[in-house]
């Protein structure tokens, strides 16, 4: 037994410690949803490397029902909710809130989020929400294209929670109503997660003419929503204060409620465009100060791989970058609150 992963029992995790030198320290194994959500996950539990004799982190592996001695992956929340057994002081699961904590029968396992010290959580919707603290944006430009990028990422966010606050609080309404079964169907196809990430998709970042972007989305978006903007404007309105009043959640934090790969997927955009500009007005004053134009190719190609695109395009490499090298904020107060949930894993 060389990996925790290979343990399908608490108890099992438990033995392994024995195969290598004695340590009073456990071991522990944490299953997370996909193969993206390891990288955060590690990186969170490194505040706690020093609790433990080795932590890993892994998706969920379990025996294929029709090949008899090999191993399927079981990715997703509900796999881990569901089909995970014997948690314990060796085996937690990690997971997204998503909206198990405001939309009250969102899953059926939702009540264990929140008070099973054998299940993490992220405290936004998901953990891309926590990589895309507004704070933190500018650092992966930095890694991406070693310059500080001048562009003020703090207020980007801010006007685009803003922006999107009465629509999204539209969709959590949604939402709830799907939960109760109270949406008619019409409402059931318009009022949906993944249009919504959608209609996100349709928001242009641009540096010229953004208010002319930003008023062409406003006029589609009213278009689409404005008559259930209206139906259920005292539901919206109550939510408003609901969320301020209980998670102090204002419009300009509502990222933070957002679908993780819907903002991922706007800001990782912004963060592809900024570094795109700043990386060919670095490739062009490079190619300038050669004096050997028949170099061109040969200098941009070292440019390049010493930079760490290599042959990549600017949006894979940042995605890559977003995804393999998370950055944690220390102004994120969500990363304290997961961390005291790591500390109430039990003991034995």
């Amino acid at each position: 037994m060389t990996r925790l992963t290979e343990a399908n029992t608490s108890a099992e995790i438990g033995l392994s410690r024995y195969f290598r030198p004695y340590t009073e320290k456990r071991d522990l194994l944490v299953l997370v949803e996909g193969d993206d959500d390891v990288f955060f996950w590690k990186k969170i539990l490194e505040y706690a490397k020093d609790k433990y004799a080795r932590i890993d982190v892994h998706t969920l592996k379990l025996p294929d029902a029709e090949s008899h001695g090999t191993e399927t992956d079981r990715k997703g929340k509900r796999s881990l909710m569901e089909d995970v057994h014997d948690l314990g002081p060796s085996k937690v699961v990690a997971v997204d809130m998503d909206y198990d904590h405001i939309v009250s029968g969102y899953h059926s396992y939702s009540a264990r989020i929140g008070h099973d010290p054998c299940v993490l959580h992220t405290i936004y919707y998901s953990m891309e929400n926590h990589k895309l603290y507004p704070d933190i944006l500018q650092k992966y430009v930095s890694e991406i294209t070693q310059e500080e990028p001048d562009f003020d990422f703090d207020s980007l966010v801010a006007s685009f929670s803003t922006l999107i606050a009465p629509f999204l609080r539209l969709i959590i309404i949604g939402e709830r109503k799907r939960a109760d079964n109270t949406l008619n169907e019409s409402e059931k196809e318009l009022l949906s997660i993944k249009g919504f990430r959608a209609d996100i998709a349709n928001l242009k970042f641009t540096r010229k003419d953004g208010d002319k972007e930003t008023a062409a989305w406003l006029e589609y978006m009213n278009g689409k929503y404005g008559p259930l903007l209206e139906k259920y404007h005292t539901a919206t309105l109550s939510l408003k204060e609901e969320l301020t009043a209980s998670m102090g959640i204002s419009e300009k934090d509502y990222w933070k409620l957002l679908q993780g790969h819907t903002l991922a997927g706007y800001l990782l955009r912004v963060l592809k465009d900024i570094a795109a500009e700043i990386q060919e007005r670095k490739e062009k004053e490079t190619i300038e100060k050669l004096t050997d134009k028949s170099k061109v190719r040969e200098t941009l190609k070292q440019f390049r791989d010493t930079s760490g695109i290599g042959s990549m395009k600017m949006h894979e490499y940042v995605k890559l970058v977003f995804t393999q090298r998370p950055v944690l904020s220390e102004n994120d107060p969500g990363i304290p609150l997961i961390r005291q949930q790591i500390d109430r894993i039990p003991a034995k």
